[in-house]
């Protein structure tokens, strides 16, 4: 059995047996306390280590989606965090102190991370910078030893990182998302406050850009499990519901929804596939990006169709699926943006 089909089976067990009977909590996180277990359990996982790779990252995603996106979505987060620390630090390793440490990583990774409209702005001072503003929804903020943190500088842009125990680091409560509503978010603020210069760790948007193409497929792999899971939900509501003397998966209508929802599926998995290699287009791989996140979202709003009323219900986890989806479209920035970024890169 390959690395990857043991790490698959692994997580599969721990969504399974852990993640699975706290998917109400999670579901209804920060109202409820994160349940207990979960971040522990993922790091038993191996899910934070510094060193593992994007396709293992995509592996485990997918399968901790398919029972609930919250945690795939924390996983993804430390993962690229900790990547754009790795590749923006270079050989200054031993300067970045702490930030090479263990324990969780926290960046903004529900917007385009090289876009700092509304960012914290940054001021040189001698050897120190100076941080004044608020850093919106950083994933993961709230259980992170790092923050990872675009901010406006003189320049236009710069990349910051930081530990949550530093003064002046100001984490504010966790936030109600959307969605993937157990992957605590919140608001980090600064007023003015000085940190050693060598918290900058790169001035040039082509950093953040190199490690998103890396982990765009491991985005994917989080709509392909959220999407996963809605169509087994819709399969099994129509196999047991019975309307009109037999059950409603033998109506044309279902059927033809079920066959869509499968299609979207195959889309978003064989987006996932084509991400993970390093040989294809820019082009190509933002259209394949901004297509799978699209069809999962729209796949799972049938979902909620196919079930009618019931469709809103929690009971059926069809309402959650298609939050979690819609969140997941702002995986790395706002489909919008993406699709201009995909108009500049024509070949």
């Amino acid at each position: 059995m390959s690395e990857i089909d043991l790490l698959r089976e692994s997580v599969r067990r721990f969504a399974r047996e852990v993640v699975g009977p706290t998917r109400e909590a999670l579901n209804h996180f920060p109202e409820r306390p994160l349940p207990a277990g979960i971040v522990s359990g993922l790091g038993e996982l191996g899910l934070f280590d510094a060193e593992i790779e994007p396709g293992l990252v995509s592996a485990a995603l997918e399968e901790l989606a398919k029972v609930a996106a919250a945690p795939a979505a924390l996983v993804l987060t430390h993962a690229v965090a900790r990547a754009l620390v790795r590749e923006a630090g270079g050989g200054r390793s031993a300067a970045l102190g702490g930030l090479n440490g263990h324990g969780i990583f926290a960046c903004p990774i529900y917007s385009e991370l090289d876009l700092t409209d509304g960012a914290p702005s940054l001021r040189r001072i001698g050897a120190e910078i100076e941080l004044e503003g608020t850093a919106q929804l950083v994933v993961g903020a709230p259980l992170a030893k790092v923050l990872v943190l675009p901010v406006r500088d003189a320049a236009g842009w710069a990349l910051v990182g930081l530990e949550t125990s530093e003064p002046g680091v100001v984490l504010g409560e966790p936030l109600l998302t959307l969605g993937m509503r157990g992957c605590p978010t919140a608001d980090v603020s600064f007023q003015q406050r000085r940190f050693p210069a060598d918290r900058v760790l790169a001035t040039s948007p082509e950093v953040v850009r190199r490690v998103a193409r890396r982990f765009r497929g491991a985005a994917v792999a989080i709509s392909a499990g959220i999407l996963a899971s809605s169509v087994q939900a819709a399969t099994e509501y129509a196999q047991e519901r019975y309307q009109g003397g037999g059950a409603i998966i033998e109506h044309q209508e279902v059927r033809a929804i079920l066959g869509r929802m499968l299609e979207d599926l195959a889309v978003c998995q064989d987006s996932r596939e084509l991400l993970e290699r390093d040989t294809v287009p820019e082009w190509r791989a933002l259209a394949a990006f901004l297509r799978a996140k699209e069809r999962a979202a729209h796949a799972t709003s049938d979902g909620v169709q196919l079930l009618g009323g019931n469709g809103y219900m929690e009971d059926y986890g069809q309402e959650r699926a298609m939050r979690d989806a819609k969140q997941a479209q702002f995986l790395f920035g706002r489909t919008d943006v993406a699709r201009q970024a995909l108009a500049g890169a024509v070949p």
